[in-house]
């Protein structure tokens, strides 16, 4: 075998090697170049969604010192409504025991309106309309009265 190769062999053999290597060149630079914008829209890509998390880690953060600032107005609203309310519950209840100690008084005053007060607590206990009769010394149609009165305040 003969490796010997003439001078004209040799350039064209050297020439070849120069365009596939100045191919391969192109190629190489064509590849890092799609590479490179790539790479750069990747990076821009990673840009924007960084400043979307900011900007959204931003928007919650104002809507939980909002929502805190909203509690808390609220708790203390509740808590104004519920003194307010307990307040008006006692001056109720202190206005109710005096509306009752004066009728209380009234019906011990008046000996007529404790006949018809007797003759109610007989009524709501059932008793029969010869009993409320000779109790209070009502006239039957009086005594009738209280007994349909009763009856219907049932229905």
């Amino acid at each position: 075998m003969n490796l010997y190769l003439s001078p004209e062999k040799l350039t064209l053999l050297s020439l070849v090697m120069l365009v596939v290597i100045v191919l391969l060149c192109v190629v190489f630079y064509q590849y890092a170049k799609t590479v490179n914008t790539r790479l750069g829209q990747s990076i821009k890509l990673i840009n924007d969604l960084y400043q979307l998390l900011k900007k959204q880690e931003e928007q919650l953060k104002a809507f939980a010192q909002n929502n805190s600032a909203n509690t808390e107005q609220l708790s203390s609203s509740i808590q104004d409504e519920v003194s307010e309310i307990r307040h008006q519950l006692a001056l109720n209840s202190q206005e109710l025991r005096q509306l009752e100690n004066q009728t209380q008084q009234l019906q011990h005053q008046d000996p007529g309106i404790r006949m018809y007060t007797k003759a109610n607590e007989l009524v709501a206990a059932g008793a029969s309309l010869e009993d409320i009769m000779e109790a209070c010394e009502l006239p039957r149609a009086e005594a009738e009265v209280l007994i349909g009165l009763h009856r219907s305040k049932q229905s």
